[in-house]
């Protein structure tokens, strides 16, 4: 996949993208990967919006089973390699509907489902 350093990097630079095209608080919040079972319910953007990274641009995101119980908005974001100045906000979709549209991951079928971009609103709608 991709090394850690790397990958939140490119996560945080999705999130306040995000978060500047939704004029949204974006809090940069961080903690130790042991902690993670307590903070994971926190929205990422805001109260509501979860963002998730596609690390190429054809690929399908995730959206999971606890975005649709917590009636999360999920934005699909792009950060564009080596250094990420860059990124491209796809667009939106109401996690419910996305999970709809999904087909079980299969790396965790019960609780995950992946959608094509295809399915996203776009971003100035």
């Amino acid at each position: 996949m991709q090394d850690e350093l790397h990958a939140s990097t490119a996560a945080c630079c999705c999130e306040i993208a995000v978060a500047k095209a939704t004029n949204r608080y974006w809090g940069g919040h961080v903690w130790d990967a042991r902690d993670h079972e307590k903070y994971k319910r926190i929205a990422d953007v805001g109260e509501n919006i979860e963002v998730r990274r596609i690390r190429n641009e054809s690929n399908p995101f995730a959206v999971r089973r606890r975005d649709v119980e917590e009636n999360r908005w999920v934005y699909v974001a792009y950060a564009h390699a080596p250094v990420y100045r860059v990124v491209s906000v796809y667009g939106f979709i109401k996690a419910s509907e996305a999970w709809n549209f999904g087909t079980c991951a299969a790396y965790d079928p019960s609780n995950t489902r992946v959608v094509s971009v295809d399915c996203l609103r776009p971003i100035n709608d």
